[in-house]
């Protein structure tokens, strides 16, 4: 259980190579593989990941490295359920980076009709159809 997230780290190489041998193995257990690497910097990407970033000791300490570094060299965006009103776990200003980064939010409302609305083919299908406009005909709608 617990919330999971989406998560990007992006790291000018300065930042990369500057980071502890700790947080560099962190890096590695978290993502595995980097999954960009440009000549500015590397991109770590992963999801559904739970980033506990104040719980976990490893994350904690990975952000105080980062804090050592100028924040428009590096990233990190965290995408999740309380976004848009939650952005604690987001780090750095490296907005001008190489792989164009940034947080998007979509909402997709979505159902499907019982099987028993288009058992029988398309006859039936349209008959249900029918069944709702004489709903709304025989409805006052307008009070």
């Amino acid at each position: 259980m617990g919330i999971s997230s989406d998560v990007v780290v992006a790291l000018k190489n300065n930042v990369f190579e500057g980071l502890s041998a700790e947080s560099k193995e962190t890096l590695k257990e978290w993502f595995k593989l980097a999954s960009g690497l440009t000549e500015e910097g590397v991109l770590f990407y992963g999801e559904n990941v739970k980033w506990y970033n104040e719980t976990y000791e490893d994350l904690i300490a990975f952000y105080n490295d980062l804090e050592n570094f100028d924040e428009e060299d590096y990233l990190i965006l965290v995408g999740c359920h309380g976004y848009p009103h939650s952005t604690k776990a987001d780090a750095g200003d490296w907005y001008d980076n190489p792989w164009d980064i940034y947080k998007a939010v979509s909402v997709r409302i979505a159902w499907e009709d019982p099987p028993s609305a288009y058992e029988g083919g398309l006859l039936s299908k349209l008959q249900a159809i029918r069944a709702q406009r004489d709903i709304f005909d025989k409805a006052s709608l307008t009070g």
